[in-house]
């Protein structure tokens, strides 16, 4: 039962050695040497990492909430009265899909955006870091095999969504003027804008990448639902968010645009979906 895997590891550190000696002869780009160092990592990941189903299915429910949360506007403040019991009571559900009750989230979306933030930041680096050893060593240390891909079946998928909510909560509050923004609040903001645009990139380039099915939550076969709906999940939560403290007529635009999302995203869903419950009785 070993020997496939020890041969696609033997073959990995042949194409690993192939590829060094190839990037002495060629000026290779830098981030082009990123995404191979990553798809190796990933692809090591992929024999010798442990199974995690059911953390998958668990971030499948998260992420289900994430993509319909947005939707109910949960925040709004034109759509439910703060202190109703409506309020309160979609103010508990949106901790599964944005983490922070809506009733605790005044004044205090930057701090979480730093937090957030911090964490993505540093397991960026040692994605790196990690790929990097990995292609000059081709050695991984267990812990790594371990923390890792924990942290891609999560991290990502999880708090992209959620740096989109609280960045849509602090430039509606600038663009209504009813919550004065600060220059920190700003710098969260744009912190924000660099961490999603490099993890979409990672996992659009890598993690999704893969000739063969890779595990994760909403199975697909390929990486091209996974990356739509997360995308598609972004966009919804930060029109949403965005619209927390404007008035009810741009409430209008943003279920239309909402709606052509979900219409978009509504036939991969479905496949997905679908896929999940074959692939779980299997």
């Amino acid at each position: 039962m070993e020997e496939p895997a020890t041969s696609t590891c033997m073959s990995g550190n042949f194409d690993g050695s192939m590829q060094s000696t190839i990037e002495k002869l060629i000026d290779i780009p830098v981030h082009q040497k990123i995404i191979t160092n990553l798809v190796a990592l990933f692809n090591y990941f992929d024999i010798y990492a442990p199974k995690m189903e059911l953390l998958y299915k668990i971030v499948t429910v998260l992420r289900f909430f994430q993509l319909f949360g947005g939707a109910l506007m949960a925040s709004n403040t034109t759509v439910f009265l703060p202190g109703s019991l409506t309020y309160n009571t979609i103010s508990i559900m949106s901790v599964f899909f944005h983490l922070i009750p809506c009733q605790y989230r005044n004044g205090i979306e930057y701090l979480a955006l730093f937090a957030l933030n911090t964490i993505l930041f540093l397991f960026a680096i040692y994605l790196l870091i990690a790929s990097s050893y990995y292609k000059k060593t081709s050695k991984v240390s267990k812990v790594t095999t371990y923390v890792l891909p924990v942290f891609m079946a999560t991290g990502p998928f999880l708090f992209l969504p959620i740096l989109a909510e609280f960045c849509g909560e602090i430039l509606s509050g600038a663009i209504s003027g009813n919550h004065p923004v600060k220059i920190t609040e700003y710098i969260a903001v744009a912190e924000s804008l660099v961490i999603t645009v490099f993890y979409l990139w990672l996992l659009f380039q890598t993690f999704t990448t893969t000739l063969i099915f890779r595990s994760c939550s909403f199975k697909s076969l390929e990486g091209g639902p996974q990356n739509k709906l997360l995308l598609g999940t972004i966009i919804v939560t930060f029109i949403c968010a965005l619209n927390i403290h404007l008035t009810k007529g741009t409430s209008v635009a943003v279920i239309s645009i909402s709606v052509i999302v979900y219409a978009y995203l509504l036939p991969l869903f479905t496949g997905v979906a679908l896929l999940s419950i074959y692939i779980t009785k299997v």
